[in-house]
Order: C-alpha cells, then sequence, then structure tokens
C-alpha cells in the first residue's frame, strides 16, 4: 500500500507541474494494487491514473471485484499533497478460493448444551469477525475441551466465508458431561470366548441394536470364568472402551465335556501328562516347545506317581500327573 501512495503522490506533483491549476473536482477512476492475499482499492482523479501506474508497475486501473477479491475487509483513509485524502479498501477472495492457495486457517468451535462439539476452520482473517457475530464461537480446538469422539462431517454455507465444512465431536460414554456416568456390563459371545465390556447404560440399548449378538449382562453368568487378556477398543460415540475376554473351564467348554487331548513334558527322568481341550493343543505347544502331543506311556513312561492341580489362564484348572520309567528300564539306562 506504501508503493500505491507513493505512486499517486508523484503523480500529483508530475500533473500540477505541468498541466492547470487544481480546479473543480475531476472525474475519478479506480486503481488497485494486489499484495499476498489482499486487494487494495481507491479512487483518484483520472488524470493521474497514468503517471501513478507508470511510477508503480503493480498498480492497475480497474477495481479488485474484476481479479475475484469480492470480500469487503477495513477502509482506512490517507492523506497525499496536493491529492487530498483517499479512501483505501481492502478487498479478500472468498474462504472458499483462498483455501485452493492454502492460506493459514484457525480452528473456531462451538458446544451445544455440553453434550456436542462442532468444529471448523476457517480463514484466520474472519475469525475475530465470526465470534462477534456468533457470542457461542470460540477460537480453538474440541479436544481441548474434551470432546474427542469423532461424530458425523457436514458442509454449511456462511455469508462471506462460502462453504464450510463442520465436524461434530462428543465426549467419550463415560464421562459426559464432566460426569461419571452408570456403566452397564454388555457381552458377546463368539467361538469358545465371551468378551465382555462396560458402557454407559444410556447406550446400551442403541448398540444392542446396532449389534445383534450384543448382550446384557456379565460373561460368568454364561459359564465363561476363565480370565483372559483385555484390550482396548475405540468406538463411535462410546469412544475408547476396555474389552476383557473370558472362557470357559477346560473342561466344560461348549457347555458339556469339551474333547480333552493329553500331552506330555519330559524332565530329568520324569514325564508330566495332563489333558487340555484339544483347541488348546497347538497354542500351549508353541508357547512351550517341550511340550508334546501323546501320552508318558508311548516313551516308556508307566509308573504313575503323584498328581498335582494348577490354575492356568484360560484353560482353568489342570490335572497333572507324573510318571516314571519302570526300575528295570531304568537301571538300563544308567547301566549304558
Amino acid at each position: 500500500m506504501a508503493k500505491l501512495l507513493g505512486a499517486l503522490l508523484v503523480a500529483s506533483f508530475g500533473h500540477y507541474g505541468i498541466a492547470e491549476l487544481p480546479g473543480t473536482v475531476a472525474d475519478t477512476c479506480s486503481v488497485f494494487q494486489v499484495k499476498d492475499s489482499t486487494c487494495f482499492e481507491t479512487a483518484i482523479d483520472c488524470n493521474y491514473v497514468e503517471k501513478a501506474m507508470k511510477f508503480d508497475k503493480d498498480l492497475v486501473q480497474g477495481m479488485c471485484s474484476s481479479q475475484g477479491y469480492t470480500v469487503k475487509g477495513e477502509e482506512s483513509t490517507r492523506t497525499v499533497p496536493f491529492v487530498g485524502k483517499l479512501t483505501i479498501t481492502e478487498y479478500t477472495k472468498p474462504a472458499i478460493v483462498q483455501d485452493e492457495k492454502n492460506l493459514f486457517t484457525c480452528s473456531v468451535f462451538q458446544v451445544v448444551q455440553d453434550t456436542a462439539c462442532f468444529e471448523t476452520a476457517i480463514n484466520c482473517m474472519y475469525a475475530g469477525m465470526a465470534m462477534k457475530i456468533d457470542k457461542h464461537l470460540k477460537h480453538g480446538k474440541c479436544s481441548r475441551q474434551g470432546f474427542t469422539v469423532f461424530g458425523k462431517t457436514f458442509t454449511d454455507t456462511v455469508p462471506v466465508l462460502g462453504t464450510i465444512t463442520v465436524t461434530e465431536y462428543e465426549k467419550p460414554g463415560a464421562v459426559q458431561a464432566s460426569v461419571a456416568a452408570d456403566t452397564c456390563s454388555v457381552f458377546q459371545v463368539k467361538d469358545s470366548t465371551c468378551f465382555e465390556t462396560a458402557i454407559n447404560c444410556d447406550y446400551v440399548e442403541k448398540a444392542m441394536t446396532f449389534d445383534k449378538n450384543l448382550k446384557r449382562g456379565k460373561c460368568s453368568r454364561q459359564g465363561y470364568t476363565v480370565f483372559g487378556k483385555k484390550f482396548t477398543d475405540t468406538v463411535p460415540v462410546l469412544g475408547t472402551i476396555t474389552v476383557t475376554e473370558y472362557e470357559k473351564p477346560g473342561a466344560v467348554q461348549a457347555g458339556g465335556a469339551a474333547d480333552t487331548c493329553s500331552v506330555f513334558q519330559v524332565k530329568d527322568s520324569t514325564c508330566f501328562e495332563t489333558a487340555i481341550n484339544c483347541n488348546y493343543v497347538e497354542k500351549a505347544m508353541k508357547f512351550d516347545k517341550d511340550l508334546v502331543q501323546g501320552m508318558c506311556s508311548s516313551q516308556g513312561y508307566t509308573v504313575k506317581g503323584e498328581e498335582t492341580t494348577k490354575t492356568v489362564p484360560v484353560i482353568g484348572k489342570l490335572t497333572i500327573a507324573k510318571y516314571t520309567k519302570p526300575a528295570v528300564a531304568q537301571d538300563v539306562v544308567l547301566m549304558v
């Protein structure tokens, strides 16, 4: 804008130094200059236009609107020798056009009834103006207010700004309105595992409608009492939930006597044997490389010793029997 004023000053000196003295108000012509993302426009005596443009090569005769700068900003007045007072008006392009040029944007949000937060990004130049128009609008992001659960996205058309994209956020189900909500347990059985979690009671019915396999209650009431692993999952609206896996004890899988398979392990001169659900044999052998499917007797360990019981995660209680080889067989081994 400084160059624009300089051009007008030089034009005024040139005009009054060569031509007639100032008299009546001459016809005015619009001139403009674009700098960064703003167009500066003013109206001057048509006699000065050519000289001003020669002085400032960036000065163009015409109006900012002809270049797409249609959003009126602030006006300022400057006094230029001989020319007198000039009113300079700033214009910018609509936000939807500016976004294409990757101009800086600022996030603004609005909270409605402390249950939902609406957020959008607009040109930073308009953030202050927007907050003056809407007193509920604030500068920042919904996440800083605790609204972290992503909802839906929609577009809206706003005067001056044009089309904007608005995103809705909610607080996690268990922390709505900054108050710990009552939680209810829900579960789902898949194959031989029961998955259980606790969610806000207000969402139980909706969750069960959405997932027909989901039921209200606890896994333990269905006979799934053997604690497995825990993991977290992120669910729309509810946010992050903790899911716990449960299984039935090894001998009662699937509501009845489950098929069992024998596995054993030899340590020193003793063979340890137990029976587990056949579904777990492969996993157990991967976990313990010394474990073998079969019976101790197949390896010559036929003399049964004491039995012990142990509780193992997922499988439940196991009865482990010790076996040794007959004394004659062992002596042969020792002699060799």
